[in-house]
């Protein structure tokens, strides 16, 4: 953002340069949004919305919630206000985590907030996590780990000014779970005080951790053999040929052995797999690769009443699970069976549509509530989320989406204050 900075960092890439005089005081990128059917969906909430505030009836607790680390915005709660910083992108990259700490600091001091609170993601590595530690010994204030996917269901719930019970879907690729796994395909019940989880997707190992997340034909297999057994792990040979002889034995030994083999109820791991199988993604170059691949041959398909099945599978407690068991052995017979690529697309988002749909009627049912949430970053599919919504409205259950800020990590600091400010109040 600075002159100087440019002429140094540029001079290979650019012949010419367009500079001012006037220095950028605040560096805020250009917001970015779709329709899905009739609505509005914010995707980046940056130029134009910032530093407009998301308003609350109530009144809530001045804080400062750090958000996540992936599309990271920062909130500063105050009296029935909430700030939401333009995001900053992957923390991970030292620079984006300077601007963020010097425009948290800024923004403070413009709005004139000194936080009672600090809110953070539930999990231990985040750096936001690190620096809500940080900041609470410097300040010498309480601290507040909130999980992921509770944030995003407070969200939404924020987001359509709601209060009380709500169901909640979350569908999003990577959230620390309460219970050490990866958390992402998530059925809630709660409000901002706590929240229950009444199902999820099955798991399933992440073979090699995060380079599962980036070479997408290894959760395929994992998905496939965890599943279908040596059935899945004979057919997919013929489907995956990018994989060696020697990296499917050695997935083997990760799966019988559990070695670095991560958990993981993931959305967006389930879209990775189905892209990598299908042929249209088997490596992610950039986040969201694949299942936006996928999106975008599914919507090419004229069969629009096929769909594969997800199974719901009930637990002695009461809770559910999603079984894709199913899912692949469908999926593998049309492979095998030659069926137009862009059919199968179009049957998995089917089928996770309906699957949604039946976790939702199974928790109507059990609970009682009539209104559901939809939050995280899967839900940016246009697709999925017009063909779920119309099936759950015939259902008769209420439906609410994002309106204000995204329903991807971009807004979790909205959902992180108005958890934050519940367990403040009732503490006190």
């Amino acid at each position: 953002i600075e002159n100087d900075q440019a002429l140094k960092e540029l001079k290979d890439v650019a012949d010419y340069y367009l500079i001012n005089n006037r220095d950028i005081e605040n560096s805020c990128d250009d917001s970015v949004g779709m329709m899905i059917g009739e609505r509005w969906q914010l995707v980046r909430r940056a130029r134009g919305y910032v530093p407009l505030p998301v308003k609350s009836a109530d009144p809530i607790k001045q804080a400062f919630c750090c958000g996540g680390d992936l599309k990271s915005t920062f909130a500063l709660a105050s009296d029935r206000q909430v700030f939401l910083s333009q995001p900053w992108g992957d923390l991970d990259n030292y620079l984006n985590y300077l601007e963020y700490r010097q425009a948290a600091a800024k923004m403070m001091n413009q709005l004139r907030i000194s936080p009672e609170i600090i809110v953070h993601d539930l999990h231990p590595e985040y750096r936001t996590t690190k620096y809500a530690k940080e900041l609470s010994k410097e300040w010498s204030v309480p601290v507040i780990a909130v999980q992921h996917h509770h944030a995003h269901m407070a969200s939404c719930m924020a987001d359509n000014g709601l209060k009380g019970q709500v169901m909640a879907v979350i569908c999003d690729g990577t959230g620390y779970g309460s219970d050490g796994a990866i958390w992402g395909f998530e059925f809630l019940t709660g409000d901002y005080r706590d929240f229950f989880r009444i199902g999820h997707l099955a798991y399933i190992p992440l073979l090699g951790g995060e380079a599962s997340i980036i070479k997408t034909s290894r959760t395929a297999f994992s998905f496939v053999v965890s599943t279908l057994g040596e059935e899945g792990s004979n057919k997919i040979k013929r489907l995956l040929p990018e994989l060696s002889d020697r990296e499917r034995e050695i997935m083997k030994i990760q799966l019988e052995k559990k070695i670095n083999s991560p958990l993981s109820s993931s959305c967006g791991r389930l879209f990775d797999a189905a892209a990598a199988l299908l042929g249209i993604c088997t490596e992610n170059e950039y986040e969201g690769q694949g299942p936006m691949e996928l999106e975008s041959v599914a919507a090419k398909s004229c069969n629009l009443k096929k769909s594969y099945s997800l199974g719901l599978k009930i637990n002695s407690d009461g809770t559910f699970e999603l079984d894709s068991t199913s899912l692949w052995k469908e999926m593998l017979a049309d492979l095998l069976d030659f069926q137009p690529i862009p059919d199968m697309a179009y049957a998995f988002h089917f089928a996770v549509a309906k699957a949604i749909r039946d976790g939702v009627v199974y928790m109507a049912d059990q609970t009682g509530l009539n209104r559901v949430v939809f939050s995280g970053g899967v839900f940016q599919n246009k697709l999925l989320a017009s063909i779920t919504e119309k099936l759950i409205i015939q259902e008769k259950v209420e439906v609410y989406t994002h309106r204000q800020v995204p329903p991807n990590d971009g807004g979790l600091s909205l959902g992180q204050a108005f958890i934050g400010n519940e367990v403040v109040v009732e503490c006190a």
